[in-house]
C-alpha cells in the first residue's frame, strides 16, 4: 500500500467491504483487523473453515485496491485466525504471518490443547480500574 495513513485507511475500508461477502456483520477491530463469523457462509457454500479462510485470503490478494493515486494496487496479504472465539482467533492470526492461516477446531479438547501450548502472556488479560 505504501506509506501514509490516508492510503492505509482507504485500503482498510475496501478490505472490509470485501469481507462483507463472507459476513455482512463484520466487526472492525482497528484499522487492519476485523472479526468475521463465517458459519453461515460455510453452510451456504458447503465449505470447511479452512476453505473459507483460503477464499478470504485469495479475495484480498487478487483485489485491486484504489490508493487514491495512480493505478489500483494488488497483491496484499491477509492472515486468518480461525477459532471458536475472537481471542483465540486473534492469537491464531499471528501464527502464520504473512498470508497464512491457523485453525483451532471448535472442540473443547482442541481449544484446551492449543491454549496449553501458549505462553501465559498470550492468554492472560489484566484490567485495572481506578476509582
Amino acid at each position: 500500500v505504501g506509506h501514509g495513513f490516508d492510503k492505509y485507511t482507504m485500503v482498510s475500508r475496501q478490505c472490509k467491504e470485501l469481507f462483507k461477502a463472507f459476513d455482512p456483520h463484520i466487526q472492525a477491530a482497528g484499522i487492519d483487523e476485523a472479526y468475521l463469523d463465517i458459519t453461515d457462509y460455510m453452510v451456504q457454500h458447503t465449505l470447511t473453515a479452512e476453505e473459507v479462510g483460503d477464499r478470504i485470503r485469495t479475495s484480498i490478494r487478487e483485489a485491486a485496491f484504489d490508493v487514491g493515486v495512480g493505478e489500483p494496487k494488488g497483491g496484499l496479504t491477509c492472515s486468518c485466525g480461525i477459532a471458536p472465539n475472537k481471542r483465540i482467533a486473534k492469537i491464531c492470526s499471528d501464527i502464520n504471518k504473512p498470508d497464512g492461516q491457523y485453525i483451532v477446531p471448535p472442540s473443547r479438547n482442541a481449544l484446551l490443547d492449543f491454549v496449553s501450548t501458549l505462553p501465559v502472556r498470550k492468554v492472560v488479560s489484566l484490567r485495572v480500574s481506578f476509582l
